[in-house]
């Protein structure tokens, strides 16, 4: 074991329960600022193909290569950057830490502007396997959902 994770674990070790908590709470809201920036860092990247004058074909490689992030991260990151960008309550909520990462991920899917409170208020109210559940559409949902879509956009499906 290396010397500063001695020294860091023995420190967290001799924190009460709650205050252990209290830390971990913190780090999790700045993991969710972290990967909230990293997103738009990404979406930026790829809508100015800056990847391209660092010397790369596409962000995938870019982010696997000078980033070491897994491509899949990279595009989960990203997608859900643009997910965000008409989404500001969500966007803040994850942001803040306030929205975890796998319910950001269930969500992004099924949330509207119009939804999106509703949608935090559920989140905010359940574990992540139960909004991944609750946003799990059937067969007979998803062709209903689709016409909806089509018919707001005045086109067929």
């Amino acid at each position: 074991m290396s010397l500063c994770l001695k020294q860091s674990l023995a420190k967290l070790e001799k924190l009460s329960p709650g205050k252990l908590h209290q830390t971990n709470a913190r780090i999790r809201a700045e993991l969710g600022g972290a990967e909230w920036k990293m997103g738009i860092c990404l979406l930026a990247m790829a809508r100015t193909k800056g990847f391209r004058k660092l010397g790369y074909s596409n962000l995938t490689e870019y982010a696997e290569k000078a980033l070491q992030l897994s491509g899949k991260k990279a595009g989960c990151l990203l997608g859900a950057a643009r997910a965000l960008e008409d989404l500001p309550l969500m966007s803040e909520a994850f942001r803040n830490g306030k929205l975890c990462w796998g319910k950001l991920r269930a969500l992004q899917s099924v949330v509207t502007l119009d939804t999106e409170a509703q949608w935090l208020e559920y989140a905010s109210r359940h574990h992540t396997d139960q909004v991944v559940r609750k946003v799990a559409l059937s067969p007979s949902q998803w062709k209903r959902q689709r016409a909806l879509a089509a018919a707001r956009a005045c086109s067929p499906i």
